[in-house]
């Protein structure tokens, strides 16, 4: 009887054990991208942005994988600062992005306007996240910006914008 009673409370203890840890693990999963969803509009990038830069030269660091979740680690260029001073121009900067199959990732040597937050974590030291993942990554083709689908869908204010970068940039600083 006494054997019974403490193969029971094993077998409850390990269910509790597992539990808290699969807790732990899916509350450390979400603090990872916790910086960069709180944003879920234009209006959201254009309030809590604390950089927006134009960058270019970009090339892939290296790959990371932090508790079973992928990022990849960008080294770019800044060309121009848009808004913020905390980002040095003509130096390179680290970008910190979550691989997902559902957002699209920065390109090597392509040209983005980025809305730019510091990445606040474990994970590396000194670097930066797009806000509102791939929200906050404007394509630049040709001196015009192009808008994703996803940006097309949640954008309202930027829609009305120029797409000529000049003239796009210009605007962004009067808001």
């Amino acid at each position: 009887m006494n054997k019974k009673k403490v193969f029971i409370l094993v077998i409850l203890l390990c269910f509790v054990g597992a539990g808290f840890i699969y807790w732990d693990y899916n509350r450390k999963q979400e603090s990872l991208v916790k910086p960069s969803a709180d944003y879920l509009n234009d209006q959201d990038l254009l309030d809590k942005a604390q950089s927006i830069v134009e960058v270019s030269h970009v090339r892939k660091d290296h790959d990371i994988q932090y508790l079973g979740t992928d990022f990849v680690l960008y080294e770019v260029s800044v060309e121009d600062i848009v808004r913020g001073d905390n980002v040095l121009i003509d130096q390179p900067i680290k970008i910190l992005q979550t691989v997902s199959s559902r957002y699209p990732m920065l390109e090597t040597d392509h040209n983005y306007l980025l809305f730019l937050d510091p990445y606040e974590g474990p994970i590396v030291d000194n670097a930066y996240v797009i806000c509102g993942m791939s929200l906050g990554m404007l394509e630049e083709v040709e001196d015009q910006i192009i808008f994703s689908d996803l940006q097309k869908e949640y954008f309202t204010k930027l829609k009305d914008f120029s797409l000529a970068i000049s003239l796009f940039k210009e605007q962004l600083k009067l808001q």
